[in-house]
């Protein structure tokens, strides 16, 4: 072995130990939700406020207006940025999806259903008809949703396009650290 590829296997060895140490069963705190940048781009507003239920649990208010039927004319971008040297630092992760609603049914299905049986649809996961979608003080479970998290602080944008046009973005600050629980994944919301 030369000393060039005993160099490039030890890198190669301290990248999978760093990842190891930043990746794993999370505590996850939603500190706050908010509009995206250049809001004037989006014609749909969610107006999502996190409103205090009690001393250890917060939940959702928001209102989701559908012009059309949510199914394969939507797509769904989510970007995050991670905290650290005193700035966001872009791309910590991206996600594309071109059928949203399908995207919600294989990724986070239990919230979704949720979501749509506490704002009164009770039909079919895919596709949902156009109409409102509002919800009142909702607390998700997310407790096993992702078997592991990045940990950090990420500052997260979740755009949904209708027809190749943009129409929604919301933007939320987690923070995830290593779990203190043996199963993980306990959520809070601030």
């Amino acid at each position: 072995m030369t000393l060039v590829q005993f160099f490039i296997v030890l890198c190669m060895t301290f990248d999978v130990f760093m990842a190891q140490d930043n990746l794993g069963p999370a505590d996850i705190t939603i500190e706050r939700v908010e509009e995206c940048e250049n809001p004037e781009l989006y014609p749909a507003k969610l107006p999502a406020q996190m409103n205090k239920i009690n001393r250890t649990h917060a939940g959702f208010t928001a209102c989701l207006n559908m012009p059309e039927e949510m199914g394969e004319n939507s797509s769904f971008n989510m970007t995050a940025a991670k905290w650290g040297d005193g700035g966001w630092k872009p791309n910590a992760f991206n996600f594309y999806q071109v059928d949203t609603c399908k995207m919600l049914k294989t990724s986070v299905e239990e919230p979704w259903i949720i979501f749509l049986k506490a704002s009164g649809y009770d039909g079919e996961l895919c596709p949902i008809p156009k109409g409102n979608y509002c919800i009142e003080k909702l607390v998700f479970p997310l407790e096993g949703l992702f078997p592991s998290m990045l940990y950090g602080k990420f500052r997260v944008d979740a755009e949904f396009w209708w027809q190749n046009k943009p129409y929604m973005c919301v933007r939320g600050y987690v923070n995830s650290v290593p779990s203190k629980s043996p199963k993980g994944l306990k959520n809070y919301i601030k």
